[in-house]
């Protein structure tokens, strides 16, 4: 190895690109003038894909493609991610070891809506933008109507930790004396504490109560069982990293389906590989057309584990994806 030392932690080209063009510029301005153009990468000409993925080049657990990632440029040309493949996540998707918050964020339905971007929440070093008594601000506009109806929609009172969105949707956990946040921005979930030992938010704050106390809880609150689809994916997760196959119909089923989400089937993509059974072919077939580059690398990388003449066609194909990612996986 030859390393090399420039500066610690995060610099100003981490986010705005290489900044020769804007010293050009600056040097070629009179003094006291402002700049035409800044010549960098700007946060507010990104779309929120853009701002996601240059906050993930630092923030994922990844495996890079090539150093030379910019702000701007797509995440899945420069880096693979990690998922629930890796025992460093519970089966349900909560962080237990070091997994730096990108593969959750993108499990998150806040993520899925594209109107969501890190730096909506944080600013541009990372510190949270609604701390204190902004904290429920954070949630708005898109779910007023449950921030203006706290008491109801939390079943905590006024003044209680419990009033707030990020005590129930972003738990606080610790691993190497650090908090981390959990990003995948789910409703609480006992059942997996109970079926899968993942931490959940009730829990958390009454330390003196068991899972099955907050799972029955949780289920007087609400007539629909939204614990279930977690749960049902969770167990193909554990299942699959057991090698025991007996739940392949439902898993290829799911990634089957056009409503398969990016890190679940990515995951499940992944885990299937070892499993020897034909009938998995065409599922993971299914999974090149999806529109995540995640999903369709995971797919191209099953596919190569066993060649044969009907995957060479779609592999030529993969060879051209829009993502890097994906070419260098069918390559």
């Amino acid at each position: 190895y030859h390393t090399t030392w420039a500066e610690p932690g995060i610099n100003c080209e981490t986010c705005h690109g290489p900044s020769a063009e804007h010293v050009r510029l600056a040097r070629a301005t009179p003094e006291g003038q402002p700049l035409k153009t800044l010549g960098l990468t700007s946060f507010h000409k990104l779309s929120n894909e853009q701002i996601n993925a240059a906050c993930g080049s630092c923030h994922a657990k990844m495996y890079p493609l090539s150093h030379s990632f910019k702000a701007g440029e797509p995440f899945f040309d420069y880096f693979g991610l990690i998922g629930l493949e890796n025992p460093d996540f519970y089966p349900d998707g909560r962080e237990l070891g070091e997994d730096f918050t990108y593969t959750s964020w993108r499990l998150s339905p806040c993520l899925k809506s594209t109107k969501l971007n890190c730096v909506t929440c944080h600013t541009s070093s990372g510190r949270y933008r609604f701390a204190g008594p902004l904290a429920n601000q954070a949630c708005l506009p898109c779910h007023q109507d449950k921030v203006q109806n706290l008491a109801a929609h939390s079943h905590h009172q006024a003044g209680t930790a419990g009033i707030t969105c990020v005590a129930c949707h972003m738990p606080q956990t610790q691993f190497a004396r650090m908090v981390r946040t959990d990003h995948s921005m789910r409703p609480p979930m006992p059942a997996a504490t109970i079926a899968f030992g993942s931490p959940n938010a009730c829990n958390l704050c009454h330390k003196d109560k068991d899972p099955a106390w907050a799972d029955k809880q949780v289920r007087q609150w609400t007539n629909r069982d939204y614990q279930a689809p977690t749960l049902q994916r969770a167990g193909w997760v554990a299942a699959a990293r057991r090698r025991d196959w007996s739940k392949l119909p439902e898993m290829l089923n799911y990634l089957s389906s056009p409503n398969r989400q990016e890190i679940w089937a990515a995951s499940l993509l992944q885990l299937l590989r070892p499993c020897d059974n034909e009938a998995k072919w065409p599922a993971i077939l299914a999974c090149l057309k999806d529109p995540s580059p995640l999903v369709r690398a995971a797919a191209v990388e099953a596919l190569g584990d066993q060649l044969r003449p009907e995957t060479l066609g779609p592999l030529a194909a993969a060879a051209r994806d829009q993502f890097r990612l994906v070419r260098i996986r069918a390559a």
